[in-house]
C-alpha cells in the first residue's frame, strides 16, 4: 500500500526527473528510460515496493497511470 503522499511531494519527484515531463530531455523520447523513472518514485511512495511481485507492480501501475485508449479511426 502506498503512503500518503500529498500533490506538492509527488509534484517534486516528477520535477526531480525531466525525462517525465520535458521533451528536450534526451531521456524523454526513451520509453525503457521513463518507466525507470516511475519505478524510482514507487519505490519511494511504496514502502517494501521492491519485494512486491511483478503482479503488484502491475496492478499499481494500472492504478496509477489511467490509460486512455483513442480508437483508431476507419481508413
Amino acid at each position: 500500500m502506498a503512503r500518503d503522499v500529498s500533490h506538492e511531494q509527488l509534484i517534486q519527484l516528477v520535477h526531480a526527473r525531466p525525462a517525465l515531463w520535458d521533451k528536450r530531455s534526451a531521456e524523454y523520447s526513451n520509453q525503457n528510460s521513463r518507466s525507470m523513472k516511475w519505478e524510482e518514485i514507487f519505490e519511494e511512495v511504496t514502502p517494501n515496493w521492491l519485494s512486491l511481485s511483478n503482479r503488484h507492480h502491475r496492478i499499481h501501475g494500472e492504478k496509477n497511470h489511467d490509460k486512455v485508449e483513442i480508437p483508431k479511426r476507419p481508413l
